[in-house]
């Protein structure tokens, strides 16, 4: 399976994941936490978008107890570097 299309597959697993309802007493007890998210891919990729998309819906539908910060375009590790 081609890398790109593996990155589809689970981030639309994690996107319906993300849509179905929250437990609110399992939302009330849960620590805040701020996910660091590196992609080799620029913010304005399709996959990118798709991305930027599912950690929005988890945030909203977290309450804002778990949020994100994004590092697009190979900032924080080129394909070389990370042992490809």
């Amino acid at each position: 399976m081609r890398p790109g299309v593996f990155f589809v597959v689970i981030v639309l697993v994690f996107s319906l994941t993300a849509l179905s309802e929250p437990v609110p007493a399992a939302t009330e007890q849960f620590p805040r936490m701020q996910i660091k998210l590196a992609s080799q891919s620029p913010e304005a990729d399709l996959t990118s978008q798709a991305v930027k998309f599912w950690g929005d819906t988890v945030t909203q539908r977290s309450g804002g107890r778990i949020t994100f910060q994004y590092f697009w375009g190979g900032s924080l590790l080129t394909m070389l570097k990370s042992g490809r």
